[in-house]
């Protein structure tokens, strides 16, 4: 072989050699490239899935809470005013039945609000209404503590509040009643409720006053004004068999004596042996075994 034609070949054999380094380079920097961009690629999925699984979360979160908020109840979380006469239905369902209707100026205990229906309680009944035809109270007024309409010195009922002798109570001042026909006693009942119109007798040069008309328990349609029939009325009710029996026992049938004598200075008011307000037994228990008023308890 000549010279010349030898050395054409170490020059095509070099020649080739560096394509081959070459394409082995360009190999291998693609190789680099695409396990780059799968890596992100997957960091990318990774945390976007995890900002809309902790997106996600924070919205159950937010909905769950806003549920306990808003859900229903079975016990009165507040009054309702109605602006305008609306109808109280059965559900918030399709073609639910119509309960009664409410009158405009009319006040409902409220029980909670979902979707823009409100459930309500109104003479006995539970129903329905659209949260547009009912406006809040005032914060001193109609104020609902765990289940229960307080009145003090500080949350009163608004003049033109109307309501009626609360079944319940009734039902539980004729069996304590009847309890104590069974041991020989007899109590009679001055008065189950009182309108805003009734005036309050003025009490002069005292440290503590009687309620006046917006701070009278017997606004609430849940407390009892008691006497002895036929009975003397200048005489210590408290010192009575009657008064005796009722300081022992009425708390047994859900009633808890509203304005004691030693807690003038927590209730603001003079003492009456003859109010008696309605609680609930579960809750009279507790009042009673605790010795504690209305704004001792309801704090």
């Amino acid at each position: 072989m000549r010279l010349d034609d030898r050395l054409k070949n170490r020059q095509e054999n070099r020649r080739i050699k560096k394509d081959k380094k070459r394409k082995q380079m360009r190999n291998l920097l693609i190789g680099t490239v695409l396990v780059v961009s799968i890596s992100v690629s997957i960091a990318y999925f990774s945390l976007s899935k995890n900002h809309n699984v902790n997106a996600n979360t924070a919205k159950i979160s937010s909905d769950i809470n806003e549920s306990k908020e808003n859900a229903f109840s079975d016990i009165p979380i507040g009054y309702k005013k109605v602006n305008k006469t609306a109808f109280v239905f059965s559900s918030t369902e399709d073609n639910p039945k119509n309960l009664l209707t409410l009158n405009e100026g009319e006040y409902v205990e409220f029980l909670g609000s979902e979707k823009g229906w409100s459930k309500i309680k109104h003479k006995g009944q539970v129903g329905y209404v659209e949260n547009s035809n009912l406006n809040s109270t005032k914060d001193n007024e109609l104020k609902i503590i765990k289940g229960q309409l307080i009145v003090t010195k500080d949350y009163v009922i608004p003049n033109d509040f109307e309501t009626t002798f609360d079944v319940e109570t009734e039902n539980a001042m004729l069996v304590m009643f009847e309890a104590m026909k069974r041991e020989g006693l007899e109590l009679g009942v001055s008065k189950k409720y009182i309108s805003s119109d009734e005036e309050t007798p003025k009490v002069e040069k005292q440290k503590y006053v009687l309620p006046l008309i917006e701070q009278n328990e017997l606004r609430t349609g849940k407390a009892i004004e008691v006497n002895i029939p036929n009975g003397a009325t200048r005489v210590d009710f408290s010192e009575t068999k009657e008064g005796k029996w009722l300081a022992e026992n009425a708390y047994k049938f859900g009633f808890i004596l509203r304005y004691p004598a030693n807690k003038q200075d927590i209730t603001g008011f003079i003492s009456n042996q003859y109010i008696y307000r309605y609680v609930g037994s579960e809750v009279a228990k507790e009042m009673h075994d605790s010795d504690l008023t209305i704004e001792e308890y309801f704090k």
